[in-house]
């Protein structure tokens, strides 16, 4: 069973390309993508394969203000639909920090219990 982890973010591409290295290097095993709600020029500068542009002005309002509809519609499109072994996705936002390489097998554990 694989566990896909999406990272709700609006920084600017250098700081999401620093926070995935930072991902991929903790937890090599674990698959990382992107929602990208912020500026359009950023998302051009990162990898396509690994992230989505999510164009809902809801998501750069107030907090109380956020609806998560368009960016499950687009994630379950963009990195879900076609990927059978996909059983579990962990949506946080950028400020989420994950700290051990097997927080993914942990999640899946508690969510089969």
């Amino acid at each position: 069973m694989t566990l896909l982890t999406a990272i709700a973010t609006h920084l600017p591409a250098p700081l999401v390309e620093r926070q995935l290295a930072y991902l991929r290097a903790l937890s090599p095993r674990s698959r990382f993508v992107v929602c990208y709600g912020g500026d359009p020029s950023e998302f051009a500068d990162l990898d396509p394969t690994d992230a989505v542009y999510i164009d809902d002005p809801s998501l750069r309002g107030p907090h109380f203000d956020k609806s998560l509809n368009q960016l499950l519609n687009q994630l379950y499109e963009a990195f879900v639909r076609d990927e059978p072994d996909i059983e579990f996705v962990y949506l946080v936002e950028y400020d989420q920090l994950i700290l051990t390489d097997d927080f993914d097998s942990k999640l899946v554990a508690l969510a089969q219990a």
